[in-house]
């Protein structure tokens, strides 16, 4: 069992971001419940490489890992460069590619520098950042279990698709609600898993702003 305090062993947190050490909690109490052993997994959202640090410990046999944010990206590094199946991309991942090879990304700023997101919000920083088709990335990855951490952009990414390939077994989603015509959105989950079991329902209160959805084939 991989405990908070193991996983804080592993994972470096960067002085005075008090983001940092929540997102390690985070991830020990969010993704106990996935199957990793042994497989192959895509990890959408980085950040300092809490969770890829986390799945290789559980002994999967590869984690892709992706994060656009430059800082983010060098804690990263950091973080997952003792692990040989961890291999760290530095793009966004969405579902189609503008021209110019970049989108837009909305920085925080202060003491959670390194929170971002692709959908606008007044007062962040605009930057540009790399990015990389989803089905680029699925066709590559090849993966059996897929995390989605990306505050809101998982909707662009489900809109793209039909269906997860059959190489997929098992989603996590952290589900956003923080602007208003994400609300009900969640729905693109179930539709694109009809037939799987769902091990955990994302619940919409009217006030949360983030859920937990998680989806296995049966």
């Amino acid at each position: 069992m991989i405990t908070r305090k193991i996983l804080a062993e592993h994972v470096k947190v960067r002085p005075g971001v008090t983001s940092d050490p929540y997102v390690i909690a985070e991830v020990v109490s969010q993704y106990k419940e996935l199957n990793l052993q042994g497989r192959r997994v895509l990890d959408l959202g980085g950040n300092i490489g809490a969770f890829a640090v986390y799945a290789a410990l559980r002994g999967c046999s590869y984690c892709a890992t992706y994060e656009p944010e430059q800082d983010n990206f060098d804690q990263l590094l950091l973080n997952t460069s003792p692990f040989p199946v961890i291999e760290a991309f530095r793009h966004a991942v969405v579902s189609e590619v503008p021209k110019s090879g970049e989108i837009s990304f909305y920085l925080t700023t202060g003491n959670d520098a390194g929170g971002y997101s692709a959908v606008p919000f007044r007062g962040r920083i605009e930057v540009k950042v790399p990015a990389v088709s989803f089905e680029e990335v699925l066709r590559l990855a090849k993966p059996d279990v897929i995390k989605f951490d990306i505050e809101g952009g998982e909707y662009d990414l489900l809109e793209g698709i039909k269906k997860f390939p059959a190489c997929v077994k098992e989603i996590i989603a952290e589900i956003h609600f923080n602007k208003k015509e994400f609300r009900g959105k969640e729905e693109l989950f179930r539709e694109r898993t009809v037939g799987w079991e769902e091990v955990k329902s994302p619940k919409q209160t009217g006030k949360n702003w983030h859920t937990l959805g998680h989806w296995r084939r049966k």
